[in-house]
């Protein structure tokens, strides 16, 4: 199946909307949760000689913690660095903590997050994980609003309907999180991604 319907499929499945493909642009899909917009799209980088494509779920919220974290899956390279003493926030669950890396400068906020165990479990299945919140941006420069970014962003276009159904799984489970801990609320940010 191509993206094209595959994408279209995951929109009509989750009660979502399909944005068709206009002159230079790439579809999109928004699937909504709460007051949580959700997007899924592509975008290509160049790296001179050849160019590289991602494809990304993203969403933004109120963040009145300034809360911010990295998390994806630990691999040859991380398990030598984090041997020699690279900083890595450990759940105290094995089974999390020696599979992935999870990087916060909030450590409390981290550990009790992603100690729930509805969360837990989805970070490990979530197949190529590499999530993140970052501060929102807008025209580079930083509002006076809290806003941030979730984000789930890997190499290549995912036509599996599976695959974005879990990130919306994920997401889904780390907004109820945050809302819990006070660190966002069920509320439509000022801004939207485009």
């Amino acid at each position: 199946m191509n993206q094209k319907d595959s994408w279209k499929l995951l929109a009509d499945e989750m009660g979502g909307n399909y944005i068709a493909t206009k002159l230079l642009k790439v579809p999109k899909v928004e699937l909504n949760y709460k007051s949580f917009r959700f997007l899924i799209d592509t975008y290509t980088v160049s790296t001179g000689k050849s160019t590289i494509t991602y494809t990304r779920m993203r969403t933004v919220f109120i963040n009145k913690e300034e809360f911010r974290f990295k998390i994806y899956k630990e691999g040859f390279f991380q398990k030598i660095a984090k041997a020699l003493g690279m900083p890595d926030i450990e759940i105290g669950d094995a089974q999390v903590d020696d599979k992935l890396i999870i990087k916060s400068p909030v450590e409390y906020l981290a550990v009790d997050l992603f100690s729930k165990p509805s969360i837990k479990e989805m970070l490990i299945g979530v197949k190529n994980l590499n999530l993140s919140v970052e501060k929102k941006f807008y025209d580079n420069t930083e509002m006076t609003y809290k806003e941030s970014v979730l984000n789930q962003t890997v190499t290549g276009v995912v036509k599996d309907i599976e695959i974005l159904k879990s990130w919306y799984n994920l997401f889904s489970a780390i907004i109820d999180g945050m809302i819990e801990l006070n660190i966002t609320e069920d509320t439509e940010p000022q801004n939207a991604l485009v």
